[in-house]
C-alpha cells in the first residue's frame, strides 16, 4: 500500500493520517500488490488493445504513483511545518530576532561540527569570528528556513528547485481529486458497493457487552452520514493546513536575509503552530 501514517503524536499528523485513512479502499483497489503478472496483462492484451483499456490500464498507474506522491508529500509537509517552528523559537528565544546574532553563532557552531575552510581558522586553529555577508549568508535564518519552504534552496543567490513537499509548495487545489474523493469516502464504501451488485452485506458493531452484533439499515444510514460529516470536516482542515503554508511561503519569499524581520517572523511562526495545531480561524 502506498499510503503509510505519519508516525508523530501532533494534531497535524493525525489530521494526515486521517485523510489518508479516507483514501483506503482507493488505495487498496490500486495497489500493485493484489494484482498478478496475469491479470495485469490480461488487462491490457496487446492484441485485444483497445482505447478503454489503455485509458483503464493508464488511471490505474498514474493513481497508484499519485498516492505515493501524496503520502511522501504529506509527511515531508509535517517535517517542514515542525522544522520551521523550531528555528523559529530558537531565533526568538536564543537570539532575541537579531538575524547577524543568529548566523554569526550559527556559523560558528556549524565550523565547530562539521568543520570548515581555511579561511576559517586563525593560525593558532581556533575559529576565525566572521560578520561579512559572504561568510554569513549561508547561516541566516532565511537560508535555513529556505530548504523547508517553497521547495526551494539558496546557492549562490539563486533559487533552486529540490524535490518533495515543503511549505506552499502545493496548494489546496492541488489536491482537488483527493479532497473529491475524502469528502465522498462512504460512496465507495462495500456495503454500498455490494448492494448495487445486488449482493446483501451484513455489517457488525460491538454492543456494551463486548458482543458483535448485526447492525440494522437504520444504523448503516446513521454510521455513513457521521463518516460524510466527518470526511467534510477532515477535507476543510486538511485544506485549511495546506492553504495555510501557502501563506507562509508569501511572507517567506517577501522578506530579505539580512533583516530581522521581527514581527514577520513572529506572524510566521503563528502560522505554523496554527497548522501543527489545526487551529484555523475559521474554526474561531
Amino acid at each position: 500500500m502506498r499510503l503509510k501514517s505519519i508516525k508523530s503524536d501532533t494534531p497535524l499528523a493525525k489530521l494526515f493520517n486521517a485523510f489518508m485513512d479516507s483514501l483506503s479502499i482507493i488505495d487498496i483497489t490500486h495497489d500493485p500488490v493484489y494484482y498478478s503478472m496475469k491479470v495485469h496483462n490480461a488487462s491490457i492484451d496487446r492484441e485485444k488493445v483497445d482505447a478503454e483499456s489503455i485509458y483503464d490500464a493508464y488511471t490505474r498507474f498514474e493513481r497508484h504513483y499519485q498516492l505515493a506522491i501524496l503520502s511522501n508529500g504529506l509527511r515531508q509537509f509535517h517535517n517542514a511545518t515542525l522544522e520551521v517552528e523550531k528555528e523559529l523559537m530558537k531565533y526568538f528565544e536564543e537570539y532575541k530576532a537579531d538575524w547577524k546574532g543568529y548566523a554569526t553563532q550559527e556559523r560558528m557552531l556549524s565550523i565547530e561540527e562539521y568543520g570548515g575552510d581555511d579561511n576559517d581558522y586563525n593560525e593558532d586553529g581556533s575559529i576565525r569570528y566572521l560578520e561579512d555577508w559572504e561568510s554569513l549568508k549561508s547561516y541566516t535564518l532565511h537560508y535555513t528556513l529556505s530548504s523547508h519552504i517553497g521547495g526551494n534552496y539558496h546557492e549562490e543567490g539563486k533559487n533552486c528547485e529540490v524535490r518533495g513537499e515543503g511549505l506552499g509548495t502545493s496548494r489546496a487545489q492541488d489536491y482537488s481529486d483527493f479532497l473529491l474523493m475524502v469528502r465522498n469516502e462512504s460512496a465507495f464504501s462495500p456495503f454500498k458497493f455490494l448492494a448495487k451488485q445486488g449482493k446483501p452485506l451484513q455489517l457488525y458493531r460491538e454492543n456494551e457487552a463486548g458482543d458483535m452484533e448485526p447492525m440494522t439499515l437504520a444504523d448503516t444510514v446513521d454510521a455513513e452520514m457521521n463518516t460524510d460529516i466527518r470526511n467534510e470536516s477532515i477535507a476543510d482542515l486538511f485544506t485549511e493546513a495546506i492553504e495555510t503554508g501557502y501563506q507562509v511561503r508569501e511572507l517567506f519569499e517577501s522578506l530579505s536575509p539580512d533583516q530581522d524581520h521581527k514581527e514577520e517572523y513572529s506572524q510566521m511562526l503563528q502560522f505554523v503552530q496554527q497548522i501543527k495545531t489545526v487551529t484555523f480561524g475559521f474554526l474561531k
